[in-house]
Order: C-alpha cells, then structure tokens, then sequence
C-alpha cells in the first residue's frame, strides 16, 4: 500500500505557513492567517492543516471543530424521533465551524480528505463527550447543496446537522480506512 502523500494534523504556527494561504472567500483566508491560532489558542476551537508530504509547511487546507450545542426545537421532529433525542432544550453537538482549500489545491482531493478526517474526530470524540452529530452553518445555497452530498440535513435557516451514525457509514461507504 503506498505512504499516504498528505498529513492532516493541528496547526502549528512554528510549521505551517498561515501567510501563503489563499482561498476565494477572503474571510476563510483571513481566519487563517489572523484568528485561528488565537481560537486553538483560548481552546474555542481546534484548527487542523492538511499538507503535502513534500511540502509540509504549505497549508493546503484547514477545517476547524469544536463543540456546539443545537437548540432542541430547532429539530425536527421527525429527526428527533430517528435519533431518539432525550427531551433536553439542548443537545450536544460537534461544529464544523470552517473548511477551506487552497486555492492552487482546486481540483485535487483535499476537500474530501478533510471532511473525512473531520468525520473520523467528531465520531471519536462523541464517544468521550457525548455528541448527536456535526452541525454547521453554509453560507450560501452552493454550500447546502455540497454539504448535502454528505447526508447533511436541513435545520433550521441555514444550519445544517449531519447524525453521528450516519457520518460513520459515510466513512464505511466512501473511506475504508
């Protein structure tokens, strides 16, 4: 089996250069050159890089996760029946609170390596923690669709929640590793 030819790990501003970062959203290349370090920093999220193997001061991606809660009458009921939510006002969740490629990594695989990598940390972490699934907020009508690729549902205005087992047989699906 060939060595993998990305590493996805914490940012680490001693190693990885947040300056070269470039995306087509300002504000997600903003954040990773200015905020994200400050978050990791304060412990009110936790900024991952994807890099090359080659090149591993290069970032080539970031996702960040934290965690959330969603307001219980934010969901369905339907969905709170599928999942058999206790009857709190709130549930625990985990937050996919940005996702960003590089723009020379455009039509290369990062995107999905770091939904994957973020799947497989969010699932391990609800098993310490406790957490119904990934929740997060796209921006666009673009994003809804893209993030509905991945089971993704609607809840209300923009927020989007993604159920723990379901992004576990995404992953058993689409990833075998």
């Amino acid at each position: 089996m060939p060595e993998p030819q990305y590493t996805i790990e914490p940012l680490d501003p001693k190693v990885h250069d947040r300056s070269s970062f470039r995306n087509e959203e300002k504000a997600l290349e903003s954040y990773i050159q200015t905020q994200a370090r400050k978050d990791a920093k304060a412990r009110a999220s936790t900024c991952f890089v994807l890099t090359s193997k080659s090149a591993p001061e290069k970032i080539l991606g970031y996702c960040t996760l934290s965690n959330a809660s969603i307001d219980a009458a934010s969901i369905p009921e339907e969905l709170k029946k599928q999942l058999k939510l206790p009857s709190y006002s709130s549930i625990p969740a985990s937050l996919l609170g940005r996702i960003a490629r590089d723009t020379s990594a455009k039509g290369t695989p990062v995107g999905k390596l770091l939904m994957a990598s973020l799947f497989k940390r969010a699932i391990r972490t609800a098993d310490e923690i406790g957490s119904i699934g990934i929740i997060l907020d796209p921006k666009n009508d673009r994003l809804v669709e893209y993030y509905s690729s991945y089971g993704f549902k609607k809840l209300s205005s923009r927020q989007m929640l993604l159920p723990m087992d379901e992004a576990l047989g995404f992953l058993t699906r689409h990833y075998q590793s």
